[in-house]
């Protein structure tokens, strides 16, 4: 994927069955016959502050049919993000905001969702063009000051310094 992605260590990695890659699937528009070009390196969970989770897809332009526009990483990230929560009920998304992680291009959503085991969860997400390939970062925690941490979780391209995947001013304030 050309970078690395560093998040915390109390994260620990799980698989990601079927029913969650078809749900990814429609999420990206993706046709269900195409669900190798979708691919999910990292999916990982932690439990110290209730329950939390990050994932990483990557799309690559051969998934998408084309190669992803920075004006269009808005709606690719907003329907992801829809996707990964509606199995916990029906989110609450913000309007996406479109920014640079180091140079690339990239677009992050927040959303939250009330869901009866959770409680309320929080949502953020980011996409972001490296190369042909759209790496898209999903974070939800049931605590909302935790999510703020995980978001800032870093990626680094090549030789440049890490750079947190969505930076802490871009990160909404948690409601009392």
């Amino acid at each position: 994927m050309h970078f690395d992605f560093i998040y915390p260590s109390t994260f620990k990695n799980t698989s990601v069955d079927d029913g969650v890659k078809k749900e990814q699937d429609k999420g990206t528009g993706v046709e269900k016959g195409a669900t190798n070009c979708v691919t999910v390196p990292i999916t990982a969970m932690d439990l110290t502050k209730g329950f939390s989770m990050l994932m990483l897809m990557r799309l690559d332009e051969a998934c998408i049919g084309k190669e992803m526009a920075p004006a269009e990483l808005g709606a690719a990230i907003t329907s992801i993000l829809a996707e990964s929560l509606t199995q916990f009920g029906k989110p609450t998304m913000s309007s996406s905001t479109d920014y640079d992680v180091d140079g690339h291009s990239a677009s992050n959503v927040f959303a939250s969702v009330h869901d009866e085991t959770f409680e309320d969860l929080h949502a953020a997400a980011s996409c972001v063009i490296s190369g042909k390939n759209l790496s898209c970062f999903v974070f939800i925690s049931a605590d909302c000051p935790y999510l703020a941490t995980i978001a800032e979780s870093t990626v680094k391209f090549g030789s440049d310094a890490p750079a947190p995947v969505i930076p802490a001013k871009l990160v909404p304030a948690c409601k009392p």
